[in-house]
């Protein structure tokens, strides 16, 4: 997976946020931010995609750090499932490479090879 580096911001606000209305504890927020250091995020810095960022932004009325995911996947020529219905409804319709994750069939997902 690839996502820009300020993932790590917004994974770490999230879980700020989890602990601050009750939803986990500190410790419970620790434990997932552990847990989600395990994975292999391939993390593409901001600044090639800060112009792209804001014309997006700008067009479909989004938070840079919205647009920031989908100039990535623009760039890339890749898709961008996202979780994020307002997203999803603001650019989805424009935007086919954006799918909302709902969609996605994780039983055609292959199994790895040994």
């Amino acid at each position: 997976m690839v996502v820009p580096t300020l993932f790590d911001y917004e994974i770490t606000n999230v879980l700020k946020g989890a602990g601050a209305r009750g939803r986990k504890t500190e410790t419970e927020a620790q434990e997932a931010l552990k847990d989600f250091k395990l994975y292999a995020f391939q993390r593409i810095d901001f600044p090639p995609l800060q112009e792209l960022t804001l014309q997006l932004a700008l067009q479909h009325d989004r938070s840079a750090y919205d647009s920031a995911y989908v100039a990535l996947a623009q760039r890339l020529g890749v898709w961008l499932f996202t979780g994020d219905r307002r997203l999803f409804n603001a650019v989805g319709g424009a935007l086919s490479f954006v799918k909302w994750i709902g969609d996605y069939d994780f039983e055609a997902v292959p199994a790895e090879r040994e």
